[in-house]
């Protein structure tokens, strides 16, 4: 395999990402954004938010509400994640029990069902006033990185590109420029 200096820098980072990635992540104000600018963005904070319960159709079909909650708010309860052979429970993998209530943020998003004369709109908001307890990067750490990033990374290992060679290219040619890239995608947990 040739060396990582041979891969370039992969992570699309939207522009603006740092702005888009703390608006959709603190939600102070609503948030109105294209279907594309939702698709661009949204990644970026993805795996901040956990839905709660499934999509419902309202205002006679001309709407979709999703409604979500912080990661860390975990109100679900945790199953038990266990098998069992020949009489006994077998754990498939060490887990470590989160603490629940961290952060009581809730949001929803609202998406405007297509017509021919009008474009899809996406609605971003919270629903309490509650304010994140953690930062966007901790969120991260704790609970894994944006799918914007997982993408990236899913693609190249499929190249069998090894995990220092994915990781020079994440952060890309230029250390400083390609850490802020990686910073403003979600990745600045990410280590090799």
């Amino acid at each position: 395999m040739s060396s990582s200096s041979t891969i370039p820098a992969m992570i699309p980072v939207p522009e603006q990402a740092h702005i888009y990635r703390e608006m959709l992540f603190h939600l102070e104000n609503p948030v109105e954004l294209t279907e594309q600018q939702f698709d661009e963005y949204w990644p970026l904070v993805d795996t901040v938010w956990t839905k709660i319960g499934g999509s419902t159709v309202q205002r006679g079909g001309t709407i979709r509400v999703q409604h979500y909650e912080c990661r860390l708010r975990k109100s679900k309860k945790t199953g038990t994640n266990v098998s069992r052979k020949e009489g006994r429970v077998v754990k498939p993998r060490i887990t470590e029990v989160r603490v629940k209530d961290l952060c009581q943020v809730q949001m929803k998003i609202t998406h405007t069902i297509p017509t021919s004369s009008e474009p899809v709109t996406v609605l971003l908001e919270r629903k309490t006033v509650a304010v994140h307890t953690h930062s966007v990067d901790e969120i991260f750490r704790i609970c894994g990185l944006p799918s914007i990033i997982k993408q990236v990374i899913a693609t190249e290992v499929k190249k069998n590109y090894t995990a220092a060679q994915i990781f020079h290219a994440l952060k890309g040619s230029s250390k400083i420029e390609g850490m802020d890239n990686l910073e403003a995608a979600g990745g600045s947990s990410l280590i090799r």
